[in-house]
Protein backbone atom coordinates (compact mmCIF):
# COMPACT_ATOMS: atom_id res chain seq x y z
CA UNK A 1 0.00 0.00 0.00
CA UNK A 2 1.47 3.32 -1.08
CA UNK A 3 1.48 6.05 1.55
CA UNK A 4 0.66 9.50 0.44
CA UNK A 5 2.79 12.31 1.79
CA UNK A 6 0.95 14.85 3.84
CA UNK A 7 0.72 18.28 2.30
CA UNK A 8 3.14 20.73 3.97
CA UNK A 9 1.70 23.64 5.90
CA UNK A 10 2.04 26.99 4.12
CA UNK A 11 4.90 29.21 5.46
CA UNK A 12 3.95 31.51 8.29
CA UNK A 13 3.26 35.08 7.32
CA UNK A 14 5.72 37.65 8.66
CA UNK A 15 4.42 39.45 11.68
CA UNK A 16 2.96 42.82 10.96
CA UNK A 17 5.13 45.69 12.22
CA UNK A 18 4.05 46.84 15.63
CA UNK A 19 2.30 50.14 15.67
CA UNK A 20 3.60 52.77 18.05
CA UNK A 21 1.41 53.06 21.06
CA UNK A 22 -0.71 56.11 21.38
CA UNK A 23 1.24 57.03 24.53
CA UNK A 24 4.69 57.14 22.81
CA UNK A 25 5.95 60.72 22.88
CA UNK A 26 7.01 61.96 19.46
CA UNK A 27 8.83 65.30 19.23
CA UNK A 28 6.31 67.97 18.49
CA UNK A 29 6.96 70.97 16.31
CA UNK A 30 7.19 74.25 18.16
CA UNK A 31 4.45 76.76 17.74
CA UNK A 32 5.30 80.08 16.12
CA UNK A 33 5.11 81.73 19.55
CA UNK A 34 7.49 79.18 21.10
CA UNK A 35 9.94 79.49 18.20
CA UNK A 36 9.96 83.26 18.60
CA UNK A 37 10.62 82.83 22.34
CA UNK A 38 13.59 80.51 21.63
CA UNK A 39 15.10 82.98 19.18
CA UNK A 40 14.69 85.82 21.67
CA UNK A 41 16.24 83.69 24.41
CA UNK A 42 19.28 82.76 22.32
CA UNK A 43 19.86 86.38 21.33
CA UNK A 44 19.48 87.64 24.91
CA UNK A 45 21.74 84.92 26.31
CA UNK A 46 24.43 85.69 23.73
CA UNK A 47 24.72 89.40 24.57
CA UNK A 48 24.19 89.03 28.31
CA UNK A 49 27.88 89.17 29.27
CA UNK A 50 28.35 92.42 27.34
CA UNK A 51 25.44 94.26 28.99
CA UNK A 52 25.45 96.28 32.18
CA UNK A 53 22.57 95.91 34.64
CA UNK A 54 20.62 98.83 33.17
CA UNK A 55 20.79 97.22 29.74
CA UNK A 56 19.83 93.82 31.17
CA UNK A 57 16.63 95.29 32.60
CA UNK A 58 16.08 97.57 29.61
CA UNK A 59 15.93 100.80 31.63
CA UNK A 60 17.78 104.12 31.50
CA UNK A 61 20.45 104.96 34.06
CA UNK A 62 18.11 107.67 35.40
CA UNK A 63 15.25 105.17 35.90
CA UNK A 64 13.39 105.42 39.21
CA UNK A 65 13.18 102.52 41.65
CA UNK A 66 9.56 101.96 40.57
CA UNK A 67 10.59 101.76 36.90
CA UNK A 68 13.34 99.29 37.79
CA UNK A 69 10.83 97.17 39.71
CA UNK A 70 8.29 97.17 36.85
CA UNK A 71 10.97 96.16 34.35
CA UNK A 72 12.14 93.37 36.65
CA UNK A 73 8.64 91.96 37.20
CA UNK A 74 7.96 91.90 33.45
CA UNK A 75 11.23 90.09 32.73
CA UNK A 76 10.82 87.69 35.67
CA UNK A 77 7.37 86.76 34.40
CA UNK A 78 8.85 86.01 31.01
CA UNK A 79 12.12 84.30 31.94
CA UNK A 80 11.44 82.48 35.19
CA UNK A 81 12.50 78.84 34.61
CA UNK A 82 9.26 77.53 36.15
CA UNK A 83 7.24 79.34 33.49
CA UNK A 84 9.10 77.72 30.61
CA UNK A 85 6.84 75.57 28.37
CA UNK A 86 7.54 71.84 28.57
CA UNK A 87 8.42 71.81 24.89
CA UNK A 88 11.38 74.12 25.61
CA UNK A 89 13.00 72.04 28.37
CA UNK A 90 16.25 71.74 26.40
CA UNK A 91 16.72 75.51 26.80
CA UNK A 92 16.21 75.50 30.57
CA UNK A 93 19.89 76.17 31.37
CA UNK A 94 19.93 79.31 29.21
CA UNK A 95 16.67 80.53 30.74
CA UNK A 96 18.13 80.01 34.22
CA UNK A 97 21.20 82.04 33.24
CA UNK A 98 19.07 84.90 31.91
CA UNK A 99 16.83 84.91 34.99
CA UNK A 100 19.83 84.87 37.34
CA UNK A 101 21.29 87.92 35.58
CA UNK A 102 17.93 89.73 35.64
CA UNK A 103 17.62 89.00 39.37
CA UNK A 104 21.20 90.17 40.05
CA UNK A 105 20.52 93.39 38.13
CA UNK A 106 17.35 94.05 40.13
CA UNK A 107 18.99 93.33 43.50
CA UNK A 108 21.72 95.86 42.67
CA UNK A 109 19.66 98.65 41.09
CA UNK A 110 16.82 98.53 43.62
CA UNK A 111 19.23 99.17 46.51
CA UNK A 112 20.32 102.83 46.68
CA UNK A 113 23.81 102.22 48.10
CA UNK A 114 24.56 99.29 45.78
CA UNK A 115 23.24 101.26 42.82
CA UNK A 116 25.42 104.29 43.58
CA UNK A 117 28.51 102.09 43.78
CA UNK A 118 27.55 100.27 40.58
CA UNK A 119 26.98 103.51 38.63
CA UNK A 120 30.54 104.54 39.50
CA UNK A 121 31.75 101.19 38.19
CA UNK A 122 29.83 101.65 34.92
CA UNK A 123 31.34 105.11 34.41
CA UNK A 124 34.81 103.58 34.63
CA UNK A 125 33.93 100.88 32.09
CA UNK A 126 33.47 97.98 34.49
CA UNK A 127 29.75 97.34 34.51
CA UNK A 128 29.45 94.14 32.47
CA UNK A 129 30.31 90.55 33.33
CA UNK A 130 32.99 90.55 30.65
CA UNK A 131 34.48 93.76 32.06
CA UNK A 132 34.59 92.25 35.54
CA UNK A 133 36.24 89.14 34.14
CA UNK A 134 38.93 91.27 32.46
CA UNK A 135 39.48 93.23 35.66
CA UNK A 136 39.88 90.02 37.66
CA UNK A 137 42.32 88.66 35.08
CA UNK A 138 44.29 91.90 35.21
CA UNK A 139 44.41 91.74 39.01
CA UNK A 140 45.62 88.15 38.88
CA UNK A 141 48.21 89.14 36.27
CA UNK A 142 49.37 91.96 38.55
CA UNK A 143 50.04 89.53 41.40
CA UNK A 144 51.98 87.22 39.08
CA UNK A 145 53.97 90.19 37.78
CA UNK A 146 54.88 91.26 41.32
CA UNK A 147 56.22 87.77 41.98
CA UNK A 148 58.27 88.09 38.80
CA UNK A 149 59.76 91.36 40.04
CA UNK A 150 60.73 89.69 43.31
CA UNK A 151 62.47 86.86 41.43
CA UNK A 152 64.26 89.42 39.26
CA UNK A 153 65.61 91.26 42.31
CA UNK A 154 66.80 87.92 43.68
CA UNK A 155 68.69 87.29 40.45
CA UNK A 156 66.54 84.31 39.44
CA UNK A 157 66.10 85.51 35.86
CA UNK A 158 64.69 82.23 34.53
CA UNK A 159 61.84 82.19 37.05
CA UNK A 160 61.34 85.94 36.67
CA UNK A 161 60.99 85.61 32.90
CA UNK A 162 58.46 82.78 33.25
CA UNK A 163 56.31 84.80 35.67
CA UNK A 164 56.45 88.05 33.68
CA UNK A 165 55.61 86.14 30.51
CA UNK A 166 52.62 84.56 32.29
CA UNK A 167 51.41 87.99 33.39
CA UNK A 168 51.82 89.31 29.85
CA UNK A 169 49.74 86.46 28.43
CA UNK A 170 46.92 87.28 30.86
CA UNK A 171 47.11 91.01 30.09
CA UNK A 172 48.85 91.38 26.70
CA UNK A 173 48.08 95.11 26.38
CA UNK A 174 50.02 96.00 29.53
CA UNK A 175 53.12 97.87 28.34
CA UNK A 176 54.91 97.57 31.69
CA UNK A 177 54.83 93.77 31.46
CA UNK A 178 56.24 93.83 27.93
CA UNK A 179 59.01 96.27 28.84
CA UNK A 180 59.93 94.23 31.91
CA UNK A 181 60.05 91.05 29.85
CA UNK A 182 62.69 92.62 27.58
CA UNK A 183 64.66 93.82 30.60
CA UNK A 184 64.59 90.41 32.30
CA UNK A 185 65.61 88.65 29.09
CA UNK A 186 68.53 91.04 28.67
CA UNK A 187 69.78 90.22 32.17
CA UNK A 188 69.38 86.51 31.48
CA UNK A 189 71.55 86.91 28.37
CA UNK A 190 74.31 88.64 30.30
CA UNK A 191 77.06 90.71 28.70
CA UNK A 192 77.98 90.22 25.03
CA UNK A 193 80.59 87.45 24.72
CA UNK A 194 82.86 89.52 22.47
CA UNK A 195 83.13 92.88 20.72
CA UNK A 196 82.06 91.39 17.40
CA UNK A 197 78.61 90.35 18.70
CA UNK A 198 78.12 93.41 20.89
CA UNK A 199 75.80 95.29 18.56
CA UNK A 200 73.44 92.37 17.89
CA UNK A 201 73.47 90.78 21.35
CA UNK A 202 70.33 92.57 22.60
CA UNK A 203 68.68 92.99 19.21
CA UNK A 204 65.47 91.12 20.08
CA UNK A 205 65.04 92.88 23.43
CA UNK A 206 65.61 96.33 21.89
CA UNK A 207 63.05 95.50 19.20
CA UNK A 208 60.49 94.62 21.89
CA UNK A 209 61.19 97.90 23.69
CA UNK A 210 60.84 99.76 20.38
CA UNK A 211 57.31 98.33 20.08
CA UNK A 212 56.46 99.40 23.62
CA UNK A 213 57.78 102.94 23.09
CA UNK A 214 55.93 103.19 19.77
CA UNK A 215 52.72 102.64 21.78
CA UNK A 216 53.73 105.16 24.46
CA UNK A 217 56.53 107.56 23.55
CA UNK A 218 56.63 108.90 27.12
CA UNK A 219 57.01 105.58 28.92
CA UNK A 220 60.06 106.50 31.00
CA UNK A 221 60.84 103.01 32.26
CA UNK A 222 60.92 101.53 28.75
CA UNK A 223 63.07 104.43 27.52
CA UNK A 224 65.54 103.83 30.35
CA UNK A 225 65.71 100.09 29.62
CA UNK A 226 66.33 100.76 25.94
CA UNK A 227 68.97 103.36 26.76
CA UNK A 228 70.84 100.86 28.92
CA UNK A 229 70.75 98.16 26.24
CA UNK A 230 71.82 100.61 23.52
CA UNK A 231 74.75 101.70 25.69
CA UNK A 232 75.79 98.08 26.24
CA UNK A 233 75.50 97.56 22.48
CA UNK A 234 77.98 100.38 21.84
CA UNK A 235 75.40 102.90 20.62
CA UNK A 236 76.15 105.64 23.15
CA UNK A 237 74.66 108.51 21.16
CA UNK A 238 71.25 106.84 20.84
CA UNK A 239 71.40 105.77 24.48
CA UNK A 240 72.12 109.38 25.52
CA UNK A 241 68.96 110.58 23.76
CA UNK A 242 66.88 108.03 25.67
CA UNK A 243 68.43 108.98 29.01
CA UNK A 244 67.82 112.68 28.30
CA UNK A 245 64.19 111.92 27.50
CA UNK A 246 63.84 109.96 30.75
CA UNK A 247 65.22 112.94 32.70
CA UNK A 248 62.72 115.28 31.06
CA UNK A 249 59.88 112.93 32.01
CA UNK A 250 61.19 112.03 35.47
CA UNK A 251 63.76 114.52 36.84
CA UNK A 252 64.16 112.38 39.98
CA UNK A 253 65.47 109.38 38.04
CA UNK A 254 69.01 109.33 39.41
CA UNK A 255 70.11 106.45 37.18
CA UNK A 256 69.24 108.33 33.99
CA UNK A 257 70.82 111.51 35.40
CA UNK A 258 74.06 109.62 36.12
CA UNK A 259 74.18 108.23 32.57
CA UNK A 260 73.63 111.69 31.08
CA UNK A 261 76.37 113.16 33.26
CA UNK A 262 78.85 110.40 32.35
CA UNK A 263 78.14 110.80 28.65
CA UNK A 264 78.62 114.56 28.78
CA UNK A 265 81.88 114.21 30.76
CA UNK A 266 83.25 111.77 28.17
CA UNK A 267 82.12 114.07 25.36
CA UNK A 268 83.99 117.02 26.92
CA UNK A 269 87.13 114.95 27.34
CA UNK A 270 86.99 113.92 23.70
CA UNK A 271 86.47 117.52 22.67
CA UNK A 272 89.35 118.67 24.90
CA UNK A 273 91.62 116.02 23.47
CA UNK A 274 90.81 117.12 19.94
CA UNK A 275 91.58 120.78 20.72
CA UNK A 276 94.83 119.73 22.40
CA UNK A 277 95.99 117.85 19.31
CA UNK A 278 95.07 120.78 17.07
CA UNK A 279 96.97 123.20 19.36
CA UNK A 280 100.10 121.04 19.25
CA UNK A 281 99.99 121.10 15.48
Amino acid sequence: MVRRSRPQAPPARPAAPSRPSANASAPQALTAEEQALVEELLAKSKRLDDQNFFEVLGVEEEATTQQVQRAYLALAKKWHPDRLPKSLDEHKAKVAKVFAKVNEAYQTLSDDSKREEYVGLVKHGGGTSRDRELIERAMDAGLVFQKGEVMFKKGDYEQAEALVHQAMQADPENLEYRAMLAWVQAHALGAPPDEHSRKSHYKRQIALLNEVIASDKNFAKALYYRGELLKRSGEEDRAYKDFRKVMSLDPRNIDAAREVRLYEVRAKKKQGGLFGRLFKK
